[in-house]
């Protein structure tokens, strides 16, 4: 009988699944610790007297913490990621407060004081942050696309890396933050403030909303080749590139920064050039060659002036080199000087033709035409670049 009940109670101790029990209490503990520190601070709605008992890691998801000072303590580090989700965090003070890595998607921090706060590689995914104070605060790689930070205070953040795409920026202040390989894709950046310290290098801007905003304050650190044009991971992605470009340019031509708008379609034409040359549309490709080296595209006048020196010194050195020139009246001697064949160069050139010289037959009268030809096409591109310009 005794040896029945001890082969018995020993296939019933291994039915017994322990695992899930001890797991289930963990959580219950840790739910328990929240709850206990919201119930022994919730008439003063201070939890910083307990900065040395809070650990970090603990789920706070949708706690409501409306308007609780939480400055300084260190809830959340990459390998204890606190959670926050839905958290009701509403005009709360987490100034200086450690957020490494922590689960704020969805969470209410409306007029929350998170200056100088920690969220290096935060999730805030879908956080409603309106008028969220965020001077210094350290955004890192933190994504927080598709936040609404509608006047938010950003002034000093360190955004670097940081994905907000799709978030909703509109009369933001960024001024002096740093956004240096932030991805801005389809924000909205509507009469957001930027100053001559916002860091926008390495910007992905790909479809953003600019209108009304202060960007062209900030102009000097954006960069004049955007990322999609140059290597990333092995790729190019000249479509977007280009589009941004045209972005760019209307947003500096709207302000009146023309000169700075001229750069952006330069280098828009230049992408354009390449899908050109990709697509094999050979005849854009050369015409686009043509007008960047005749023009810079129209925003060069100085290049016309250039390529029209070179033609003329050039014409006149192979009517001087091989004799290619003669007087049309036997009364005018032609010695076949330098200074002549210039001469001679310049009128064709300028299309005057006052019939004193001429190219002799054969190969110098096809140069002559030639010359006379590019004289009237880089005569009128000079002259339209000129007027754009001017009447700017």
């Amino acid at each position: 009988m005794l040896l029945y009940f001890i082969i018995y109670f020993n296939f019933s101790l291994r039915q017994i699944n322990f695992t899930p029990v001890i797991f289930k209490k963990e959580s219950i503990d840790m739910e328990a610790k929240v709850k206990n520190y919201l119930m022994a601070c919730k008439k003063d709605k201070d939890l910083t007297n307990e900065k040395s008992n809070i650990e970090c890691g603990l789920d706070w998801s949708k706690a409501p913490l409306k308007g609780w000072d939480l400055s300084g303590l260190k809830l959340s580090a990459y390998q204890g990621r606190a959670k926050f989700q839905y958290a009701i965090l509403t005009n709360a003070f987490l100034t200086k407060t450690t957020l490494k890595s922590a689960f704020l998607s969805q969470a209410e921090l409306q007029g929350a004081n998170l200056v100088g706060a920690k969220l290096q590689g935060a999730d805030l995914v879908g956080a409603k942050l309106q008028g969220a104070i965020l001077v210094e605060a350290k955004l890192q790689g933190a994504n927080l696309a598709g936040t609404k930070l509608q006047g938010a205070n950003l002034s000093g953040a360190n955004l670097q890396g940081a994905i907000l795409s799709g978030a909703n920026l509109q009369g933001a202040i960024l001024s002096g933050a740093n956004l240096q390989g932030a991805n801005l894709g389809n924000t909205n950046l509507r009469d957001a403030i930027f100053d001559e310290k916002t860091i926008l290098a390495g910007v992905d801007f790909f479809q953003c909303t600019l209108d009304g905003s202060t960007i062209k304050n900030a102009y000097k650190n954006m960069d004049k080749e955007v990322v999609q044009a140059r290597t990333i991971k092995n790729k190019k992605n000249y479509p977007r590139a280009r589009e941004i470009y045209i972005l760019l340019k209307n947003y500096f031509s709207r302000e009146g920064m023309y000169d700075v708008s001229g750069e952006y379609f330069i280098q828009e034409k230049k992408t354009e050039k390449i899908l050109n040359k990709k697509r094999k549309e050979w005849g854009k490709y050369f015409l686009n060659i043509f007008l960047e080296i005749v023009s810079g595209y129209g925003e060069k006048p100085l290049n016309a002036i250039i390529c029209s020196l070179i033609i003329i010194l050039g014409s006149a050195d192979i009517y001087w080199l091989f004799n290619g020139i003669m007087a049309t009246n036997s009364k005018i001697t032609f010695g076949g000087t330098f200074l002549e064949s210039f001469y001679f160069s310049l009128v064709t050139f300028a299309t005057l033709g006052y019939g004193d010289l001429i190219p002799k037959a054969g190969f110098f009268r096809i140069i002559a035409s030639f010359e006379s030809l590019m004289g009237v096409v880089l005569t009128a591109i000079f002259i339209f670049i000129f007027a754009r310009k001017t009447t700017r």
